[in-house]
């Protein structure tokens, strides 16, 4: 994973801490497994580099520190999942998923070792109820390089947005807009986090990531353990539907009669199955080797927990 002496021998030392805090992670002791990683942020943080150095190695230290700071993310994630904040599990989500983004761009070469982390995000986040998000397009007057200070988008300024340059990620830092062009809504952001409308963690919306963290109390599932969520078409009784006369004010609120709002959605057809293994997945950091489960099963899904 790593070229230089100096990263590697210290990601060396500190894979047994990670696995320790992944384990943690796994047995619901989430607050152990930030103790840790705390721990192993701060011995990244010591790995001296010199201005004589090549750049490799601040780089490389860079990439280290961003998978600290993914497998942070991924703590928090399942614990605010399980704890029932699902508004703030889904920031979590996209701190995670931002440095695995990292971590397979700047690595050369690319890295397996986090394949299984990524194809397990991006099956929860199928679980959200998100489908549209603000985006904002401003006339900037001028941004600042996070490296030279210079105006990044001008010829002065020697770095592209989003390189890597010894250690740091160039970025334009806006000091000033001139004005708002727009406001518009959008459903393949680059940045997920703006989402619309928002939604409360007790909005019936939530009921998939919802019946996830049901899992989790229960202990019938634990976060290495999640593989990915089935969708499906099946007809089944929609458990919250009310019977009633078809001329009747519907029930729900809408001030319509019930035979023009929710007399269809007596029986609802999307299902999902929460496809688990039989034990947890064993993070391997070596490139190209990874040791999963391969005894897989589905958990379905109660009928309240239909989409």
């Amino acid at each position: 994973m790593f070229r230089t002496d100096r990263v590697a021998s210290a990601f060396a030392r500190m894979v047994p801490s990670i696995l320790g805090a992944l384990e943690a992670t796994d047995a619901f002791r989430y607050a152990d497994a930030r103790t840790q990683l705390a721990a192993i942020r701060a011995t990244v943080d010591c790995i001296e580099v010199s201005p004589d150095d090549p750049d490799e190695i601040p780089n490389e230290r860079f990439i280290l520190s961003t998978i600290i700071a993914f497998f942070e993310a991924y703590n928090d994630l399942w614990q605010a999942i399980h704890a029932g904040q699902f508004s703030a599990s889904w920031e979590r989500l996209q701190d995670a998923l931002d440095c695995l983004r990292s971590i397979k761009k700047f690595s050369n070469p690319p890295v397996a070792e986090f394949d299984f982390f990524e194809c397990q995000l991006a099956e929860i986040e199928k679980l959200y109820p998100y489908k549209f998000f603000l985006s904002t397009a401003n006339i900037v007057e001028y941004a600042e390089c996070s490296i030279c200070g210079q105006d990044i988008n001008k010829s002065d300024c020697p770095h592209i947005m989003g390189e890597l340059y010894r250690g740091r990620v160039a970025y334009g830092k806006v000091t000033s807009i001139a004005a708002v062009d727009h406001v518009a809504v959008v459903t393949h952001p680059e940045d997920k986090r703006l989402v619309f409308p928002s939604i409360e963690d007790n909005d019936a919306r939530f009921r998939l990531v919802k019946y996830l963290s049901g899992l989790l109390a229960q202990a019938r599932l634990s976060p290495l353990r999640f593989l990915r969520a089935k969708f499906s078409k099946r007809r089944q009784l929609n458990p919250d539907y009310v019977e009633q006369s078809r001329n009747e004010l519907c029930r729900c609120g809408s001030g319509r009669k019930h035979k023009k709002c929710c007399l269809s959605k007596k029986y609802i057809e999307d299902h999902v199955d929460i496809i688990c293994s039989q034990r947890s997945y064993s993070w391997t950091p070596v490139a190209g080797e990874q040791s999963g489960a391969t005894q897989r099963g589905p958990i379905n899904e109660p009928s309240d927990g239909h989409a």
